[in-house]
């Protein structure tokens, strides 16, 4: 179920005190109007109504699709949340991310039906090409969409302020799932980190299976 909630936030800018709406809990069936903001990557947008300073006023908060069955923990930063997820709800996919690119990362590939370890395998390899392409020391990509065919990231790294697409081929995701078939992958339960050391971690154990 979605929850919004008033709170007075006071701008750095001019001072001025106003009530701006938070979404600790978001239901996207309920609230489609705000999953359209965070993949606009706009959902913690503010902007003063005196002075028109703006900035992103990030916050901890629930994502939930009942249709698809997901829920995404976003945790900014070192802040922490607790959740009490009800018992009907425990055999859904989870997962606890700290950005809002993240998050929107993470709600595309449940879309999309894509198991999101595998995916972060795809990425570990191709930021390598990417790295050498371009003689970079350090990328960031996200997953961006994906049909029978191909795979789309956007690639971003040190001064590189639009993003760069790469795509490559729907077998390296083929690939990646045999990798995670062959570990006996199985996400943590509560709400795991599925991420780039994530991805670490298991090309490590599979190199030493080898």
């Amino acid at each position: 179920m979605s929850t919004c909630i008033s709170k007075d936030i006071s701008c750095p800018n001019c001072g001025a005190v106003h009530k701006a709406q938070m979404w600790p809990g978001i239901d996207r069936m309920a609230h489609p109007e705000l999953r359209a903001r965070i993949m606009e990557e706009t959902f913690f947008d503010w902007k003063c109504p005196r002075c028109g300073y703006t900035a992103q006023m990030a916050y901890p908060c629930l994502y939930h699709d009942r249709e698809l069955g997901f829920m995404v923990c976003l945790a900014p930063g070192n802040s922490k949340i607790t959740l009490e997820v009800p018992t009907y709800l425990e055999n859904i996919s989870k997962r606890a991310v700290s950005t809002l690119p993240q998050l929107k990362e993470k709600i595309l590939l449940f879309e999309s039906g894509l198991d999101d370890a595998a995916m972060e395998l795809v990425k570990k390899a191709l930021s390598e090409v990417v790295q050498r392409k371009w003689r970079i020391p350090e990328v960031t990509a996200y997953f961006c969409a994906a049909n029978k065919k191909q795979i789309e990231f956007a690639f971003y790294w040190q001064g590189q302020q639009t993003p760069v697409y790469h795509s490559t081929r729907f077998d390296v995701y083929k690939q990646a799932k045999e990798v995670l078939k062959t570990l006996h992958y199985e996400p943590d339960d509560g709400f795991p980190v599925v991420d780039s050391l994530l991805a670490d971690e298991l090309m490590e154990a599979y190199e030493e299976e080898e």
